[in-house]
């Protein structure tokens, strides 16, 4: 479960750092739907750093990829 809401997640961010603004769990979870099933602070966690896993190592993490907001 919390792969596939990484992959979800990812994308999510890449098209908001395409459009150079920033999101906030709360917005990601409208935009994604069932794709980012309610979760728990450390569900939220683990999904932020599976997104940063992903991320080549020659890559700066883009600051879209930061929350706006700490999940809650």
């Amino acid at each position: 479960m919390l792969e596939s809401a990484a992959s979800a997640v990812r994308g999510a961010l890449k098209k908001a750092a395409r459009a150079q603004t920033t999101t906030s769990w709360g917005q990601l979870e409208r935009q994604l739907g069932s794709a980012l099933p309610r979760t728990t602070r450390a569900h939220r966690v683990q999904i932020l750093t599976l997104v940063d896993q992903a991320t080549p190592a020659d890559q700066a993490c883009s600051p879209a990829w930061l929350p706006r907001e700490i999940p809650t």
